[in-house]
């Protein structure tokens, strides 16, 4: 007899592109910080702004653990992240305004 596979229901199609997204989070996240410190150091503020603002919507570790159940080194990295595309936008602003 031969057995036929069930139809994958939409929560199962979606659950399964969530785990092959989060194995590629990691890399994502690595290329746009590459990216950001390539412009950062061509002095290029906008692109590099871009390309890290962007890098932080990638969680380069367990997206699914909460802020709080996070190591301490994690937080850190994201925060420092956080605080550089923030000082880029200060400094992008400024220059708009001379």
């Amino acid at each position: 007899m031969i057995k036929l596979k069930p139809a994958l229901s939409m929560a199962g199609i979606i659950n399964n592109l969530n785990e092959m997204a989060t194995k590629f989070n990691k890399y994502i996240y690595l290329v746009l910080v590459v990216l950001g410190v390539i412009y950062l150091v061509e002095k290029s503020i906008g692109q590099a702004l871009i390309y890290l603002g962007i890098a932080l919507a990638f969680d380069p570790f367990n997206p699914d653990q909460k802020w709080n159940d996070r190591p301490s080194w994690q937080k850190i990295l994201l925060l420092v992240h956080l605080a550089i595309v923030i000082g880029l936008v200060f400094i992008e602003i400024f220059n708009l305004l001379t």
